[in-house]
């Protein structure tokens, strides 16, 4: 049966209800294909953008490091130039160990070597070159010839190798580049380094640009406040020669494969000031090739400014991933058509809507394949789920992600119970408290990053995740999830926060203020310890800003630090460093060490953030001034003293003389200092004097140090000898011996000995009766040895005095000082007589305990034993009483069993433990009344019960047998060993006898004292 209504018999044209006009699909089409050109020139920009990243932020990790590899150097040249401030002339052999203990090759890579320029007076070239051929190089020579005004010559560099040979004693000041450097670090007092040189180092095969960091080495205690100071001050460079390419090859070694890198001298890029080229950079700049990203960055370092340029190699680019943005032009293109196609169909009868049907479903799946294309060639995991849960897609990235090989592992499984189901710690995950489940309930889009997701093999991983809900007809049927693992992330946060936490702590144990200043704002951040520096709280200080600073610090130390922080804004200075005084809430004014540098600029080049650093130096400073005082009195006594005065190391090398030595021997300074001083001594004493410091280095027999005073010959410059009577002590620096040498012309006393020989008839009566004068001085002498009873609480003492035929001036004395407190000192004063005898009674008078000496009597305490020495090195002067003596003092408190002692150059005592060792007490300073009493240390040791102490006087290890031999300090060691575990009384019996024994019974020259004691802690 027909159709009642057919398209024939309606009456309508067929075409009625087509489009009449083929614009509207060719407008479909047009749109389309340019969504998808914007869309995929947006990706393609995007992915662009993101390498361009990676790239900046490869540059700035190299640049960093440069900057952290010279600030290394720095390091290790500053702990170079204190080696020469703390021992003065520092030997070759102590350089040696001191650059390799540093490990340069492991530690330092890139650098050549570390070493010492010494600055060379014109008038002093032929004397340096002899003192260094001297040492073992008898070609030395400095290079380049010619004359100039200053000379500098490298004497140390190690490695020593045959590279470095090659510098050995070339003058870096000839060199003008070189010179700018060194007299930039100079006058700055500051590391600097040079500009490109080629070094002397080089030879004829691989030669390389190099470069020099320089730090000025000044005399120590000089002043250097001022340019002029410091010029004046100057003796040497501490430096480090580096060869540029091994120098950048320590830092990013293979690391910059993928970028080529130029560094030139300078703000101008010329082959001139070329300091590096990479191979990949050579190589692709050769091939004419426009790299994608460039980028130059300025760097300054110590003084100058390099140049980096920066491009990305072919190896680089090759990373960017252009899939992305082709397969978004290919899907919208073909959206784009599908949709053209669509519209064009509408144009066609009803005859053809089934195979257009068939046609708009190839076409969907076509999409829909695309679709799948572009999710699987994402790198991001991504699955998506409905609203129970149940996962409905999951590309490839997420499989691999979640430890799966199948869609099908994942399809239709609740997502939540398969891989969301644990906290990190392995506890119940509800999932209505699930980010994921609730982005379809409450339709808005969750991110998370504080969670984890669990593998097939349940293994966690920490998870970064957006969770977005699928609306249809305005209805969530689900939700799609993007993650991302983030354990590097995590790692790398772990790893910043172990780092500022070890920050934290270098801070800590260094015990520094910090500081932060917004330069354009003012406002300040400053820590606790800042604060504590000054005396306040941060909370007493509050509000801070730069202008709390400005408020606190000295108004002549403001002038200096606005200098120095111009000259830091502008470049000049790669730190801001400034010791400065500031006012403590005590009303003190106390010196900071303030440091800093700009970490942040503006876009216009103007400094943003500073920050930086306080540091308490009051103490030092403090140490420093008082040392500069100590030296001056003691030069100004060297400088007037009317006897000659030498000090001597322990090789016998002049380090010091005064003005009465150059003008009684006839040298100038300059001919004595660094020379033997058997060149003053007459032979055979010249050729034996080597020999009798050697054998006493090696056994400790003293034949005049730490003595009174002995009749010598002096040798002058024009062949004249003249009669001294010399005394010598021994102090010890850095372990190291060194010897102070007073003599005194006699000439006129041997010249009248034969006189006063002559006349002894006439004076025989008066001698007679200053015989019984000085018999009475000697009663008195006897009488300030201890008393029987004396008080000694822990201790049980004895002593012997064997006077020699000629009064002398030991005393000695142990006393109790409170109720836990004995003394015990023994003081031994230079020369005989009655002179000696009275300064004894003087200092016996100054030691009772009832005095202000030996008791402080405000807190009602005993003087510690430096502090006696002190105030005796004070009160008793050379050039008041002159006499100096020696001096042995302890204290033991007898309840802790601790012994505290100094010693001003007397003869250590021996300690005999009641287990078995021996020890020495030695901790103190030099002899008492030479001025030096600042530089007293004092020891302490722990004694117990039955352990014993032996104080003596020199007259002990110098008592000579009839034949001239000595006693000695080996022989009083080994007996005082034998009487281990007996009594005081029974040890001074045997050494008494013995004494007796070497002497053959005759009086001693010198006063013997012995003090034994016997510790208990009863």
């Amino acid at each position: 049966m027909a159709s009642p209504v057919t398209p024939a018999s309606s009456g309508e044209p067929l075409g009625r209800h087509a489009p009449r006009s083929i614009l509207a699909p060719v407008v479909v089409l047009v749109t389309c294909l340019a969504m998808s050109v914007g869309g995929w020139r947006y990706t393609d920009q995007l992915t662009e953008d993101l390498a361009r990243e990676r790239f900046e932020g490869r540059v700035s990790e190299i640049s960093m490091a440069i900057e952290d590899r010279m600030a290394a150097y720095e390091l290790a040249l500053r702990g170079g130039l204190a080696l020469f401030n703390s021992v003065g002339e520092v030997s070759r052999a102590q350089w040696r160990d001191y650059v390799g203990k540093l490990n340069l090759l492991q530690n330092y890579p890139g650098i050549q070597g570390m070493g010492y320029a010494v600055v060379v007076p014109p008038a002093e070239r032929q004397k340096h070159t002899e003192a260094i051929r001297r040492e073992g190089f008898p070609d030395y020579a400095m290079s380049p010839p010619g004359e100039r005004a200053v000379y500098t010559a490298i004497v140390y560099l190690e490695p020593f190798d045959l590279r470095n040979k090659r510098a050995f004693g070339f003058d870096m000041f000839s060199d003008p580049t070189r010179r700018a450097a060194m007299e930039r670090s100079r006058d700055t007092g500051l590391t600097s380094i040079s500009a490109r040189v080629t070094l002397v180092q080089e030879t004829t095969e691989g030669v390389q640009a190099g470069f020099l960091m320089y730090l000025p080495c000044y005399t120590r205690s000089a002043p250097v406040f001022t340019d002029g100071d410091r010029r004046a001050a100057l003796r040497g460079y501490v430096y480090s020669p580096f060869r540029m390419n091994n120098f950048m090859m320590g830092i990013v070694g293979k690391t910059i494969s993928d970028l080529g890198l130029e560094i030139h001298d300078g703000g101008q890029k010329t082959e001139q000031n070329l300091m590096f080229r990479s191979q990949g950079q050579a190589l692709d700049a050769a091939s004419g090739r426009r790299p994608l990203f460039t980028s130059t960055r300025a760097l300054t370092l110590s003084g100058r400014t390099w140049t980096l340029t920066f491009r990305s190699l072919p190896g680089f680019e090759a990373t960017l991933d252009h899939t992305v943005p082709l397969l978004v032009l290919i899907g919208g293109s073909s959206i784009g058509l599908l949709l053209f196609f669509i519209a064009l169909s509408l144009r066609n009868t009803q005859r053809r809507a089934l195979t257009l049907a068939d046609a708009m479903t190839i076409e969907l799946r076509e999409s829909e394949e695309k679709t799948r294309l572009i999710l699987e060639s994402t790198g991001e995991p991504i699955y998506g789920i409905d609203t129970n849960g149940a996962c409905t897609f999951c590309n490839p990235a997420c499989l691999r992600a979640l430890g799966y090989t199948r869609p099908e592992d994942l399809i239709g499984k609740n997502m939540h119970q398969l891989i969301h189901h644990s906290h990190a710690d392995g506890s119940h995950f509800d999932v209505h408290d699930c980010h994921i489940f609730q982005a379809f309930q409450q339709g808005q889009g969750t991110h998370v990053d504080d969670e984890v997701l669990w593998r097939a093999d349940g293994t966690s991983f920490p998870v970064e995740y957006w969770s977005y809900p699928q609306l249809r007809g305005g209805q969530v049927v689900g939700a799609v999830v993007t993650f991302l693992d983030i354990t590097e992330r995590k790692r790398g946060a772990a790893l910043l926060a172990a780092e500022r936490q070890r920050l934290a702590h270098i801070l800590e144990g260094t015990n520094v203020g910090t500081w932060e200043w917004n330069v354009q704002t003012g406002e300040a951040v400053f820590n606790e310890r800042w604060a504590q520096i000054i005396g306040y709280t941060l909370e007493e200080l509050a509000p801070v800003n730069i202008e709390t600073w400005v408020a606190l610090a000295h108004p002549e130390d403001l002038k200096r630090s606005g200098e120095l922080l111009e000259r830091h804004f502008s470049g000049e200075l790669g730190y801001y460093d400034l010791e400065c005084r500031m006012k403590h809430k005590n009303g003190d004014w106390i010196w900071v060490h303030d440091r800093g540098k700009v970490a942040t600029w503006t876009a216009d080049g103007r400094p943003l953030v500073m920050s930086g650093t306080h540091q308490d130096i009051s103490t030092r400073v403090k140490a420093e001034t008082e040392l500069r005082e100590s030296q001056a009195r003691l030069s100004a006594v060297l400088e007037t003293a009317a006897d000659p005065i030498i000090t001597i190391d322990h090789g016998g090398r002049i380090r010091t003389a005064n003005p009465a030595t150059c003008e009684t021997f006839g040298y100038t300074l300059e001919e004595l200092v660094g020379q033997k001083v058997n060149m003053l001594m007459p032979e055979p004493f010249s050729r034996e004097h080597d020999g009798y410091l050697a054998q006493h280095a090696r056994t400790g027999v003293a034949r005049v140090i730490g003595g009174g005073g002995r009749e010598v010959r002096g040798l002058c410059k024009d062949g004249k000898t003249i009669a001294f009577d010399i005394t010598i002590s021994e102090f010890f620096v850095s372990g190291q011996s060194y010897y102070t040498g007073i003599l005194r012309d006699v000439s006129e006393r041997v010249r009248a000995r034969e006189t006063l020989e002559a006349v002894n008839a006439i004076l025989a009566d008066r001698q007679s009766r200053l015989d019984k004068d000085m018999e009475a001085a000697a009663e008195i002498q006897r009488s300030l040895l201890p008393k029987e009873g004396t008080c000694s609480l822990g201790l049980e003492t004895e002593h012997r005095f064997m006077p020699s035929a000629t009064i002398g001036g030991d005393i000695f004395n142990v006393v109790c000082l409170g109720a836990q407190h004995t003394a015990l000192y023994m003081i031994d004063v230079s020369g005989h007589g009655v002179p000696a005898a009275l300064v004894s009674v003087t200092l016996a008078q100054e030691m009772s305990p009832s005095g202000n000496l030996l008791m402080d009597k405000f807190l009602d305490q005993p003087r510690a034993p430096e502090g006696v020495l002190r105030q005796l090195d004070s009160a008793f002067p050379l050039e008041r009483f002159d006499k100096f003596f020696s001096m042995f003092y302890l204290l033991y408190e007898m309840e802790s069993g601790t012994l505290t002692y100094c010693n001003a150059g007397h003869p250590p005592p021996m300690l005999l433990r009641a287990g078995g060792g021996m020890e020495f007490l030695e901790e103190g300073g030099t002899l008492v009344g030479m001025g030096l009493g600042h530089t007293y240390a004092q020891g302490k040791v722990e004694v117990g019960d039955g352990d014993m102490l032996l104080v003596y006087t020199d007259g002990v290890s110098e008592l000579e047998s009839p034949d001239g031999e000595q006693f000695g300090t080996e022989r009083l060691e080994e007996l005082f060993s034998s009487t281990r575990g007996q009594t005081p009384e029974q040890v001074l019996q045997v050494l008494t006898g013995k004494l007796q024994a070497h002497a053959d019974g005759r009086p001693p020259d010198d006063d013997i004292s012995l003090v034994c004691a016997r510790f208990s802690r009863a």
